[in-house]
């Protein structure tokens, strides 16, 4: 099977894995809106920065050296596999001790439980994470995408059950840990099928993956940071249920292309690092994923800018519309940072993951202290501060990454978001004034309108009149 074709059908389950991963992690989040308070989203994403930030260094980094290296032994493999689970044990117990200094913290006495049961999927990850990197090295994304339907459509059954009797953040606690389970279980089954790791472990024989791999982690540890150090801050001083608020807002908007980029970047990565010496076309493959992805996200974008209070209500009720006017202000900052991350495949297709660490380590210095800054003017502060650094850091990333790695000049790189961007606003500046004047009241049936509308509109457009979208994801597929 050619290369042209396994991308394609890469690209056909990794959308089908991450419309069902987002669908059900949305509806889960919409239900338990409705049984939860504001204050225990604020302590659930308290938890989650914790254990996210924890399992970077399960990894370290070396997932993605084993899809840069072409050729790997089973021994090493062996040993790396080992290592992973070592590292997780260590890591919750490091966590469990650390649990109550947390709570302490952030004077949350219940925090501590909490991290500590979420915890629990340190050692539970480990066994299957290597399975999840040799099946998308070998681009079986079918098997991949299956396996995420399926452990997350039981998360979505076993959170609602447990919010709907009652259990609080439990709901969200344990559906965590019940797809962690799943999750390790079936890449266990899938993966057994390409490599059977052997009771086998030499230090000496994985040192050739820390070199790559300890500059992925460090990139990956720093640019987590960058992405939810407002999480910390806002939590210690505006409170955990001004938190609350603000993670329902963050996590929604930014769910679009953490969802939709993956679809292609988890394909291409490992496409352009088979073409890495062939700049013309690896500059060519970004390019056009560039093009697919800004037609799939902007749309998104501009709505939520656009209609904000319409989509809190539709999704999340009446009594989250505090969280609107940060979902206003996010979609804008979310619609720049989706045209970043596609940087990172870049990187490591060219072996250099050295360079997002240090750009990372650069972005968390300035984070940190405008972050900080932002906060004394609360909520929307923070959201405005978020803004105003991503517009910077776009150009930037154009001229100290994009160009040295795949060679294309400052137009050619913007030229790919322009069309996009004014197409996805036609529709919304042209319902916006009929639709605030036919339909003044924020509801439920408004909020239906208004999608609908926009949605019919904007495939006019896209469809009838340009039909680009559709012409690059053919261009993008087929690899020309």
């Amino acid at each position: 099977m050619s290369l042209a074709i396994k991308a394609r059908a890469g690209v056909k389950w990794t959308t089908a894995s991450a419309i069902a991963g987002a669908a059900s992690q949305l509806l889960l989040t919409a239900v338990l809106a409705h049984f939860l308070e504001k204050k225990d989203f604020g302590l659930m994403a308290i938890a989650l920065f914790v254990i996210n930030f924890s399992q970077l260094f399960i990894d370290i980094g070396i997932s993605n050296a084993i899809i840069h290296k072409q050729t790997v032994t089973h021994n090493q493999l062996s040993s790396l596999y080992w290592c992973n689970i070592i590292i997780g044990f260590f890591l919750f117990g490091l966590l469990f001790t650390l649990a109550p200094l947390i709570s302490g913290f952030y004077k949350e006495p219940l925090l501590k439980n909490i991290i500590r049961w979420v915890g629990l999927t340190f050692l539970i990850q480990p066994f299957g994470m290597q399975f999840s990197t040799l099946l998308r090295k070998e681009l079986h994304f079918k098997e991949l995408a299956i396996r995420n339907i399926i452990s997350r459509t039981i998360g979505l059954v076993i959170g609602a059950l447990l919010g709907f009797y009652g259990y609080g953040i439990y709901a969200l606690v344990y559906s965590t840990i019940a797809m962690a389970f799943l999750d390790m279980l079936l890449l266990v089954i899938l993966g057994r099928k390409i490599h059977s790791p052997s009771l086998h472990f030499r230090l000496t024989e994985i040192k050739p993956f820390f070199s790559f791999g300890m500059y992925q982690m460090g990139e990956k540890m720093i640019n987590y940071i960058n992405s939810d150090i407002d999480t910390l801050i806002i939590g210690k001083f505006l409170g955990i249920e001004t938190l609350g608020i603000y993670n329902i807002a963050k996590n929604f908007v930014l769910k679009p292309f953490q969802v939709i980029n993956p679809i292609l970047t988890r394909v291409a990565f490992p496409v352009m690092a088979k073409v890495q010496n062939d700049i013309p076309k690896l500059k060519s493959i970004y390019l056009k994923m560039q093009s697919v992805l800004a037609f799939i996200n902007f749309p998104v974008f501009i709505f939520m800018f656009f209609y904000a209070e319409a989509v809190i209500l539709l999704i999340f009720g009446s009594r989250w519309l505090d969280a609107a006017m940060p979902l206003r202000i996010l979609s804008l900052y979310a619609m720049i940072r989706s045209t970043m991350n596609p940087i990172g495949s870049l990187q490591l297709a060219r072996g250099r993951a050295d360079q997002g660490f240090y750009w990372n380590l650069v972005q968390s210095v300035i984070l940190i202290v405008a972050v900080y800054l932002g906060s004394r003017g609360g909520i929307l502060g923070v959201c405005y501060t978020l803004l105003g650094i991503q517009s910077i850091l776009f150009i930037i990333s154009w001229k100290v990454m994009v160009n040295p790695l795949c060679a294309a000049d400052f137009i050619e790189f913007n030229a790919v978001f322009w069309e996009p961007l004014y197409l996805s606003f036609i529709p919304a500046v042209l319902l916006f004034p009929l639709l605030h004047f036919l339909f003044p009241a924020h509801n439920f049936s408004t909020a239906i309108v208004v999608l609908l509308l926009y949605l019919s509109l904007l495939a006019f457009i896209h469809i009838v009149i340009k039909k680009t979208f559709i012409v690059e994801v053919k261009r993008l597929l087929l690899n020309r």
